[in-house]
């Protein structure tokens, strides 16, 4: 019987540590989409000021976007 208890306490730590993961990366992505907003108001506004308009309209552009993002975080000293 021990047997089985065992493997029935590795599948619920297993489960625990799935729904951990879910919740502290659900945060990061939710900080990462922020970033991201944040940086196309900003790279929205400067075009307006230059008198363009910005339309964000392929994975590329959008992808950009994250990378400048992520830069930004990273010159800022990292995650907050």
């Amino acid at each position: 019987m021990r047997g089985y208890q065992i493997k029935d306490e590795a599948a619920l730590v297993y489960d625990a540590n799935k729904r951990y993961i879910r919740a502290v990366a659900q945060t990061h992505l939710q900080r990462i989409l922020n970033d991201v907003l944040s940086e196309m108001t900003v790279q929205f506004n400067q075009a307006l000021t230059a008198g363009e308009i910005k339309e964000i309209s392929s994975l590329e552009a959008v992808d950009e976007l994250v990378n400048a993002a992520l830069q930004r975080r990273l010159e800022a000293g990292g995650a907050s």
